[in-house]
């Protein structure tokens, strides 16, 4: 089985931190609110927080480790787990971005809160051999990175 995670001081503060941050601004807006000031950032503050808390706890969008044990690849995040079998995987789409060693990798087309997974390949431990094992199942990824890749050279 392989095991591929972050560094527990990468995951603590690129991963976790925002997400406590998002907490405390979430905790400000509505002591603010209930103080009695309703001003429209503190409206935004508590609507828009709550949704991408939710987004970032359910959806896992940043797994904390993955492991690949030849049939399945699972993802690890915030206590929970999503599990895909090769074999069953229909759709993956893996896109890199030029400006950062960020990579968005996508499993399946229907699942709303899961399937998306931000992987940021400079400090994932075997990131490299990791994409390559998924690179075969996204029939798209040369074609949607050949011209990124020409574009980051220039």
């Amino acid at each position: 089985m392989k095991d591929y995670s972050y560094r527990t001081g990468y995951y603590l503060v690129s991963i976790l931190g925002p997400n406590i941050m998002m907490i405390g601004v979430l905790l400000w807006g509505i002591y603010d609110r209930l103080s009695g000031n309703n001003s429209l950032i503190h409206q935004f503050i508590i609507t828009v927080i709550p949704l991408l808390l939710l987004s970032s706890f359910v959806a896992m969008n940043q797994p904390r480790r993955i492991t690949d044990d030849g049939d399945n690849i699972t993802f690890y995040g915030f206590f929970q787990k999503h599990a895909y079998k090769w074999s069953e995987i229909e759709f993956l789409r893996i896109r890199r971005f030029i400006m950062t060693d960020r990579v968005l990798v996508r499993i399946g087309k229907e699942r709303v809160l899961g399937g998306r997974y931000w992987l940021d390949t400079d400090s994932l431990q075997g990131s490299r051999e990791l994409l390559e094992k998924m690179i075969p199942y996204d029939p798209l990824y040369e074609l949607n990175n050949k011209a990124k890749a020409k574009r980051k050279k220039k």
